[in-house]
């Protein structure tokens, strides 16, 4: 008993493990107060002060190195006989490579001498070499996360004892099978490191109601594999029945192959089960929708349902197995093709259609383009034959003006002799034969001015010099300067005027060349023994100072206010 002020004596009265080693030490765990050791020879116990007395030792554990391991409630400890120190190891939430939980309950070593540890929170294998944690739960398999017990059986496999039934596990493909009370256990809860293997192989577990003792190789595994079935489907989150209207399903969907959907069907959710029903809270699953998923999505029997979103047009197939409370796996399952037809503008025909209307659209700015290309060299062409005629008129112009600048000097020199000889001549035959030639000659004078007019006018400098002049008599030496070539082409040429004197506002030039023309045009088309005739006619006698002439047509609004007829 612990004995106030002599820490030579025991601890703690509340011894909760006895442990003997190979050098016949006694170590002793106790309740909160960490860890004595017996001193035979002086009879008195040996305390380790740097340890926390605040930790229980639930177990202790020699192995094949005699290396002495110590199970607490805080922790693993591995206790080094050369420097009477002890290593610990501890949970890190950080680090998945850890040991999985402080409360370590029990320890063992295989045959092939890999060391397991059972914690509250999973079993876990101890990797001597990296110093760290492979852990194994409830989502790997396991009917309970608290290992209360461990023990090997002849060919390898591992038995645990937890708060859930018993384990099988196969350390080699990482496979569990449970049993519990169905099974012929004593209960699904076993009692702390209540468990041995005799020397037969058979294998015994204590529990709250007993034990239960069995021979490993006695025990035969269940082959019955049980269907899996899938339940139910889903489109956003309603159930779809064969049958309805726009149902996809023409039967029930445990016997449908085939789900064609459209391309706004993009949640759904399918339901599933194993039918096993001896114990169905334990039944696990496997799903996965290929196409969408690389790898096998693992769930329990209390969310038998999976839901996909977002799912582009395309063919999927949602596959599903599942295993009994045995571990007994059903890996041919359940599955169901789905194939989400596109909208219409991402079908074939669509992409046909646009790259028809790519083509096409090309195509027309090719076309546009070549278009206006050519209309662009045809303006260009146009602009330049026009630049050329331009450049042809001006050097004509030139010329006719450099011809009539040539013309006009020797024909001003013969009219002014001829002019003197008129005056000089007494014959009046002669004089009306010289009048008529220099009539003649200052109508030729006149053309050649038509012609440097012309040049003037193309280069903007031809002006109006109107001044008011009687036009009759003006009128009347242009007609009979015509004469002679009437004669000739025996052609009657009159002319009348209804007065005299008609004072009109008039640029004489201009018009001369104006009656030029006309007479001219005039002589062209009659045919000899016709008449032209040159009335001058005057429209309104309330006006006489100024007055407008033309030719063949009545002036309206006349300038300046009077009018008359040619």
């Amino acid at each position: 008993m612990p004995e106030a002020g002599n820490p030579a004596s025991l601890n703690s009265p509340y011894v909760l493990s006895i442990f003997e080693d190979s050098r016949q030490n006694i170590w002793l765990g106790t309740w909160l107060k960490g860890i004595s050791l017996y001193d035979r020879e002086n009879d008195n116990f040996i305390q380790f002060p740097e340890l926390s007395n605040t930790f229980t030792a639930v177990l202790f554990y020699e192995d094949s190195q005699k290396n002495l391991w110590i199970c607490t409630n805080s922790g693993l400890y591995l206790f080094n006989r050369d420097s009477m120190t002890f290593r610990i190891w501890l949970h890190d939430p950080d680090d998945t490579t850890s040991l999985s939980s402080n409360d370590v309950r029990c320890i063992y070593k295989d045959s092939k001498g890999n060391l397991w540890v059972g914690t509250s929170n999973g079993l876990n294998l101890f990797d001597r070499k990296r110093d760290t944690f492979t852990s194994y739960h409830e989502k790997d398999g396991l009917p309970h996360n608290s290992i209360v017990g461990i023990l090997e059986d002849n060919s390898g496999n591992l038995w645990l004892s937890t708060h859930g039934g018993l384990s099988k596990f196969n350390p080699v493909n990482k496979t569990f099978k449970n049993y519990d009370v169905n099974d012929g256990l004593q209960g699904n809860e076993f009692n702390r490191n209540a468990c041995l293997k005799s020397r037969t192989g058979e294998l015994v577990f204590g529990g709250k109601n007993g034990f239960t003792i069995f021979h490993p190789d006695s025990i035969e595994d269940i082959k019955h594999i049980s269907p899996v079935v899938i339940t139910d489907f889903q489109i956003f989150n309603k159930t779809v029945r064969p049958g309805e209207k726009n149902s996809p399903l023409q039967k029930d969907i445990n016997l449908t192959d085939k789900i064609i959907l459209k391309h706004n069907h993009r949640s759904i959710s399918f339901k599933f089960a194993i039918l096993d029903y001896a114990s169905p809270e334990h039944n696990r699953y496997k799903y996965m929708l290929e196409g969408f998923h690389e790898d096998w999505v693992e769930t329990d029997a209390n969310l038998r349902m999976a839901t996909f979103t977002n799912l582009e047009p395309g063919e999927y197939v949602f596959k599903v197995i599942g295993s009994n409370n045995k571990g007994v796996w059903n890996y041919e399952g359940a599955s169901v093709k789905i194939i989400i037809t596109p909208p219409w503008w991402q079908t074939i025909w669509a992409y046909i259609a646009y790259i028809v209307l790519t083509g096409f659209i090309i195509w027309f700015v090719w076309k546009a383009q070549l278009r206006r290309v050519r209309i662009r060299n045809e303006l260009t062409m146009k602009q330049f034959e026009t630049d050329k005629l331009q450049e042809l008129d001006q050097m004509k112009s030139r010329f006719f003006a450099n011809i009539s600048h040539e013309i006009r000097t020797p024909l001003t020199l013969i009219l002014g002799p001829l002019e003197q000889l008129i005056s000089e001549t007494s014959k009046e035959k002669w004089k009306n034969q010289l009048q008529i030639m220099s009539r003649n000659g200052r109508q030729l004078l006149h053309m050649i001015n038509q012609l440097l007019d012309f040049s003037k006018t193309e280069s903007g400098r031809m002006l109006l010099k109107a001044k008011k002049v009687n036009i009759v008599p003006l009128l009347k030496g242009m007609v009979h300067s015509f004469d002679s070539l009437a004669k000739r082409k025996k052609i009657t040429l009159n002319f009348k005027s209804e007065k005299d004197v008609i004072p009109v506002y008039v640029d004489t030039d201009k018009l001369e060349k104006i009656m030029a023309n006309l007479l001219s045009n005039a002589f062209k088309f009659t045919e000899p023994g016709g008449t032209i005739s040159v009335n001058i006619i005057c429209r309104d006698e309330a006006f006489t100072d100024t007055s407008s002439v033309f030719s063949n047509a009545s002036v309206q609004n006349a300038s300046p206010l009077q009018q008359y007829v040619l």
